[in-house]
């Protein structure tokens, strides 16, 4: 069943995995047209996601990796399916931060680092 949500009330949202730990903020939507819809595969969240939001340049990735105590920029890719939305202001992903880490993993092995959700 399609389901419509405004993108402004996920954006900077605060998502935890399965076990209750912060993933982080989310902060963009991968989304392909399929005919005339728009269809959401995946959810980019944690500091890579805020550098890649704003152009994901050197400069920027430097100051994420400043703002993040120098933890670096670390990608979380949530596929759209492992993301409960069923409350949009507190959104869930169904897995564990390994699990999602393992398959963020392959996904950029397999895509060339392209986040697809697939």
């Amino acid at each position: 069943m399609a389901r419509e949500i405004a993108l402004e009330h996920l954006l900077g949202t605060r998502v935890h995995d399965a076990a209750g730990e912060s993933l982080g903020r989310l902060h963009e939507v991968v989304a392909e047209h399929e005919g005339d819809a728009l269809v959401v595969r995946a959810f980019l969240v944690g500091h890579h996601a805020f550098a890649e939001r704003f152009g994901g340049g050197p400069l920027v990735r430097a100051l994420a990796r400043l703002l993040s105590g120098g933890r670096g920029v670390e990608e979380t890719i949530v596929p759209w399916d492992a993301m409960d939305l069923s409350d949009p202001a507190r959104p869930r992903c169904t897995l564990r931060r390994d699990e999602v880490r393992r398959l963020t993993a392959e996904r950029e092995r397999s895509a060339g680092g392209v986040p697809t959700g697939r």
